[in-house]
């Protein structure tokens, strides 16, 4: 709606009217602008909304397509952990093992050399002994 102003001699302009119009076109040519804006937005917030579902879907197919190999890696780690304390069981077994057999090897060592004394001893006094068995008249 234009407003018409004319000159009129010894008459003043009705600057309220004038500014109500001007406003009223200025809103009436933003509103389609808005309107726009408007469709704008929800058309972003729809692709974004599609987007992410379909990428979530996605997402969703690949792990149910990965799941079993998940589970099988997830089941090898378990048993390479099993295997893996089984080992650390039977290396602290054979630690403990050789510290025994250390200990009777040393055992055996300390009553081979008693033996030998024993033994040592047993032949000098034999020695003497049949020393003096062959002086004995």
């Amino acid at each position: 709606m234009n407003v018409v102003v004319r000159a009129r001699v010894n008459a003043s302009t009705d600057f309220s009217s004038l500014c109500a119009s001007l406003m009223a076109q200025r809103d009436a040519k933003q509103k389609p602008i808005h309107q726009l804006e408007l469709k704008v937005t929800t058309l972003t917030l729809t692709l974004t909304l599609t987007l992410t579902l379909t990428l979530t879907l996605t997402l969703l197919k690949v792990m149910q397509a990965l799941q079993p190999q998940l589970d099988e890696v997830t089941r090898l780690e378990i048993e390479c952990k099993q295997a893996e304390l089984g080992l650390q069981l039977h290396a602290e077994r054979c630690a403990a093992t050789r510290h025994e057999l250390e200990a009777v090897q040393e055992l055996g060592r300390k009553e081979a050399e008693e033996d030998r004394q024993l033994l040592a001893e047993t032949l000098n006094g034999r020695a003497r002994a049949t020393e003096q068995l062959e002086q004995a008249p």
